[in-house]
């Protein structure tokens, strides 16, 4: 009989609000203005050489104008720095490049300053001065500031948690169409935490992120669909979502996936792919994620334990391959 995860037919797959610094950074993070688009984001995976050109490019355009002291240019700076692309990647060089950004007043740098602390990247990790450059930013409008201001309410770092603030700010970002404020908004709902719970909302704005590619609604919205909250429930369609988030590397939705193929929910039962995505799963949660790892260690035992060896070694360089591509 299926021992994992304990509440999954209860409570599903969520995620909390706070991103995986593992996976792509995006505006839930960091905000730029770059290329000509306002809300550009950059991945952290593995670069062409067309992009590699591209981003070499962009640096020796860029840094004349950031050591003239231009603002924007000082963020965009700063984004090379944090993400590695076109210079070895290094934190303390992106934040210098956001402050110096920030000190001229330009609500993108304030954010990303306030992130950084937030998340503690290549800092140690700093409620008070996030708060400070978050509000800030929020203050202007600055949508990811907003939504990460929100994420410290609703989560009570730093501040009391205060559910109605979290509300207010994650707000604010949706309605400028930010995905991580609507899937804060879904996250509210689906908890009633500061409004009543409501799936049916919480499937609304869940959605939305989702089909702006947030990988926590993704996940979320799968969810949704496995447990039956807000829509009858459709285990194709929370697989199809689980996939989106988990071909991203998203840990929560690689590890539903492999539940999904695990128990036959939704696919055809696959010994092999569930431990694939299993695996995957668990090296894709962060080392401070312990609890988590050991805990789809577990489930990746009893997976195993229904296999034979050759279906093993099947999965395993499956995974490696699915690392590689």
């Amino acid at each position: 009989m299926l021992k994992f995860p304990e509440n999954a037919a209860r409570e599903g797959f969520f995620c909390s609000m706070r991103p995986s610094i593992l996976r792509s950074i995006t505006g839930t993070i960091f905000t730029l203005i770059l290329f000509g688009l306002a809300s550009a984001s950059f991945s952290q995976t593995a670069q062409s050489p067309e992009d590699g050109a591209r981003y070499a490019a962009e640096l020796q355009r860029l840094m004349p104008l950031a050591l003239k002291g231009d603002a924007v240019s000082q963020n965009n700076l700063g984004n090379l720095y944090a993400t590695g692309h076109g210079v070895p990647k290094d934190e303390l060089q992106a934040l210098a490049w956001y402050r110096k950004a920030a000190d001229q007043g330009l609500a993108i740098a304030q954010s990303n300053v306030g992130a950084v602390y937030l998340y503690g990247l290549g800092v140690p990790q700093d409620y008070a001065q996030a708060l400070v450059w978050l509000r800030k930013a929020a203050n202007q409008g600055d949508a990811s500031g907003e939504v990460n201001l929100g994420i410290m309410y609703n989560d009570g770092d730093g501040v009391t948690q205060d559910y109605a603030q979290a509300l207010f700010w994650y707000t604010k970002s949706a309605d400028q169409g930010n995905s991580a404020g609507e899937n804060g908004l879904g996250t509210l709902y689906n908890f009633g935490h500061g409004v009543p719970q409501d799936y049916t909302q919480a499937l609304v704005w869940f959605r939305k992120a989702a089909e702006q590619g947030n990988l926590d609604a993704q996940n979320n919205l799968g969810s949704l669909y496995f447990t039956a909250k807000g829509v009858p429930q459709d285990y194709t369609q929370a697989v199809a979502w689980f996939r989106k988030a988990a071909d991203h590397g998203y840990a929560n939705a690689q590890e539903a996936l492999g539940y999904m193929y695990f128990s036959g929910s939704g696919v055809t039962q696959d010994y092999v792919q569930a431990y694939m995505w299993q695996t995957l799963g668990m090296a894709s949660y962060r080392a401070s994620d312990s609890a988590k790892r050991d805990a789809a260690s577990k489930h990746r035992d009893q997976i195993a334990a229904k296999m034979t060896p050759e279906q093993i070694a099947e999965a395993q360089q499956l995974a490696k391959d699915w690392v590689s591509k």
